[in-house]
């Protein structure tokens, strides 16, 4: 599953859809892709992730959004820092 490749209005009800049958994914910056600058909704995503039972791993992927430069050096420990947030106040 790639959280990225839901192009629709609300891709979050799509990811959960296929959540029981996911075996390894990509988290990405974006659940609209590349072309849009709307952020992924991480406690929202980590919620859905929770109550699905996944216990896989999380890869993630920056991605080169509509208005910023893409600097991976500073733009991988942000998101993984929000992504470790997320996932703390989920499992707390």
């Amino acid at each position: 599953m790639d959280t990225g490749n839901f192009k629709v209005e609300d891709p979050y009800k799509d990811i959960e859809k296929v959540m029981p049958y996911a075996v390894n994914f990509q988290l990405k910056e974006s659940a609209f892709g590349t072309n849009s600058a709307v952020r992924i909704d991480l406690p929202r995503f980590f919620s859905i992730v929770n109550q699905s039972g996944y216990k896989g791993y999380i890869p993630i992927e920056t991605l080169q959004m509509q208005g910023r430069v893409y600097d991976p050096h500073t733009l991988i420990p942000i998101f993984l820092k929000e992504i470790n947030e997320a996932i703390n106040a989920e499992y707390k």
